[in-house]
């Protein structure tokens, strides 16, 4: 078994520099599991060494930015679509098979009617928080 994972990894690593070590470890046994530790410590040493580590962590940061940046324009559209009948027809013509997702997508965009409504929402959003901080 071992030497099948050692050869599958092989196989997909070829270019990596990390050597990806097998260990054939048994926690309940006490098998393997100092040298699986200590090839854990390697690892992150290596990782450290390269400046993987550090890059990383800002892929992560930056992907967890992404996703909440993502997931807050996501409930504005919603609220946008709720409020706007131009958009909500895209919608229905959307879950009724009638246009492709994409293309509803592409005319909302090109049209500008989202942008449109979305600045629309915005300004009235500005005016009810008239003395709220931006930062």
């Amino acid at each position: 078994m071992v030497a099948a994972l050692s050869s599958t990894i092989e196989l997909r690593l070829e270019a990596a520099s990390w050597n990806v070590p097998v260990i054939a470890a048994e926690a309940i046994n006490d098998r393997g599991i100092t040298l699986l530790y200590e090839q854990i410590i390697n690892h992150r040493r290596w990782l450290e060494e390269t400046g993987l580590l550090i890059e990383h962590r800002r892929e992560q940061r930056r992907n967890e930015f992404m996703e909440a940046v993502t997931d807050r324009l996501r409930k504005e559209l919603n609220k946008i679509i709720q409020e706007d009948k131009d958009l909500k027809k895209y919608v229905r013509q959307v879950e009724q098979a009638k246009i492709a997702p994409i293309l509803a997508a592409d005319k909302v965009l090109q049209t500008g009617k989202l942008l449109d409504s979305w600045k629309r929402q915005l300004d009235t959003d500005h005016f009810k928080s008239k003395g709220r901080s931006n930062t």
